[in-house]
């Protein structure tokens, strides 16, 4: 095959934007499908790429993608088909959260700095979270001048430029793409739910994890029965927390109780902020409850804390507006966070090789051998394990005759579809050990110890590492042609490898049965396993026909 860099050649070639097949705006668990024609002739995979625009949608904080993969994070499946929709060139199922696996352990400075600007990857927000954001504009006001007169403006959000390549096989193996001896190809993108795909970004340049946020008031006292809902349009409480350190969003819901997190109550929806004595936070709500109804339980001046819930930012939440500050009041809704993706096109760079190698191709095309191209790919295999402590066995049913390496990610069950954490990460959960098995042959020879991963190694919230499995991570990662620069905080990235060949060979696992054996000593949360066997697969073009094996 003709080498997209193929050297001392002058390759003419010119860029082509494909726009989808239905021409509109995209959002969550719905379909991009892209025609790449024949009369593209032949691709550079190495310049083809996706661009697109991402706005993040009716967000009460700073919502983004997950930052283990940028816009990857909200792209579930993607499928690659012949121009005829006949054959499945290659699938890549749960292609975010292997692009998460990949992505921390192949980054360096410089590719995460690329990532920020291309793949719309933010990896936090400063140390005020007041500043603009790849995703949010700053804040036009601080705050209001007073109670009366709050600054009832939502953040703004920013349309995001997205140009990034997709992670698949049919693009990194180095070949001009032969698109029309294909009759072209079809692109299919699945896009993922928002619970799956994206995290709230908290103050100081942390992803949250809490769910409350306490603040403590140092307004006066909140007696029992006070605050009705139809004897004010809104009322305000003051906090000791800095104006421009403003962990609130509007329509955030709004709790109170005591330090210790008894009597909690909700007060009402946040509707304003305003400057309090000495450049201090003050937030204005009007209250979510029964009409006349009042306070339950008393809060009092510095003492009692407020807070609200992460959970209540992940849903559609009805809620009161006042109407003309009377104490009239009308039903309300913020709606659930959401994504857009706009402007979506494939950029393909189409290429001339010389006209011999394409009469030669055009021709062996025709013949019985045909013409083939081998691709690194995976499958997927999940399991579930409901277990959550001991010895646990995952058996993955793959027939694959050309397999290079395993990766096994442990994704929390428990945890999942939380906006207060990745989902896409693997986790430890107290694993001890581990080894693979394929007949009667146990890979490596010896158990592979990780218990260093769960012994904090101080005060400082570090954990140890295990260099056996670090050892069999590298080789693993290697073996399917991509980089290892970076070791840092696999703990955060957890996955089980291993490489099952060397020197460039393949392995037949379709004659023995194959499986992962953990045991987990007091692990807390279920998880599914996404299992992926990688290797190479063969696409051949035969008589006009495209087959894949």
């Amino acid at each position: 095959m003709f080498k997209a860099n193929q050297p001392n050649s002058y390759v003419p070639s010119k860029s082509v934007a494909i726009r989808p097949e239905v021409v509109s705006d995209v959002g969550q668990n719905q379909q991009i499908r892209i025609n790449i024609p024949s009369f593209t002739a032949f691709l550079d995979p190495n310049q083809t790429f996706i661009k697109c625009d991402l706005e993040m949608k009716d967000c009460r904080g700073q919502l983004v993608p997950d930052p283990n993969g940028g816009v990857h994070s909200l792209f579930r499946n993607v499928l690659y088909r012949d121009g005829n929709n006949a054959t499945t060139l290659e699938l890549n199922e749960d292609y975010n959260a292997n692009k998460s696996l990949l992505n921390h352990i192949t980054q360096t400075p410089s590719t995460i700095h690329k990532r920020e600007l291309f793949a719309g990857v933010q990896n936090s927000i400063g140390d005020t979270g007041d500043e603009q954001t790849l995703y949010y504009a700053q804040r036009s006001v601080q705050g209001g001048s007073t109670a009366t007169s709050p600054d009832e403006t939502k953040r703004g959000t920013n349309k995001v430029e997205i140009q990034t390549q997709l992670n698949s096989g049919i693009w990194k193996q180095g070949n001009i793409l032969p698109v029309s001896a294909m009759n072209g190809m079809r692109v299919q993108i699945d896009t993922e739910d928002v619970l799956r795909s994206c995290q709230y970004v908290d103050l100081l340049g942390e992803f949250s994890n809490k769910q409350v946020v306490p603040i403590i008031m140092t307004t006066a006292d909140i007696a029992v029965g006070a605050q009705l809902r139809n004897a004010q349009a809104n009322y305000a409480v003051e906090t000791n927390l800095d104006l421009v350190k403003n962990p609130f969003a509007i329509n955030d819901i709004l709790y109170g109780s005591e330090s210790t997190g008894a009597g909690q109550q909700q007060l009402g929806s946040i509707q304003g902020f305003y400057e309090a004595t000495g450049a201090k936070l003050g937030i204005t709500y009007v209250p979510l409850r029964a009409n006349s109804g009042g306070t339950t339980v008393a809060l009092t001046q510095n003492t009692s804390v407020l807070f609200y819930k992460m959970a209540d930012r992940q849903v559609a939440l009805d809620f009161y507006l006042p109407t003309d500050g009377g104490g009239n009041v009308k039903n309300g809704r913020q709606e659930a966070p959401s994504y857009v993706l706009s402007n979506i096109e494939m950029v393909c760079q189409s290429v001339q090789p010389p006209a011999s190698y394409v009469e030669g191709l055009l021709r062996a095309s025709q013949t019985e051998k045909g013409v083939s191209f081998d691709i690194m790919s995976y499958e997927l295999y999940r399991h579930n394990q409901s277990n959550t402590a001991g010895l646990f066995q995952c058996q993955i049913p793959t027939l694959m005759k050309r397999a290079k390496s395993l990766f096994s990610q442990p994704l929390s069950i428990t945890g999942a579809r939380n906006l207060a954490t990745s989902s896409l990460s693997g986790i430890v959960d107290d694993a001890q050990n581990y080894e693979w098995i394929w007949g009667t042959n146990h890979y490596p020879s010896r158990l592979v110890p990780l218990q260093r991963y769960s012994q904090e190694k101080g005060t400082n919230g570090t954990f140890g590492s295990e260099a056996l499995h670090i050892s069999e991570l590298q080789k693993a990662v290697v073996n399917v042609n991509e980089p290892v620069r970076n070791l840092h905080l696999l703990k955060d990235h957890f996955c089980i490898s291993r490489s099952l060949t060397k020197y460039g060979q393949i392995m037949d696992l379709s004659t023995q049965t194959l499986s992962l054996r953990i045991d987990y000593g007091t692990g807390t949360e279920q998880k599914l396993f996404n299992n992926y066997v990688y290797g190479l697969r063969r696409i051949t073009i035969s008589r006009g026909q495209v087959m894949a094996e």
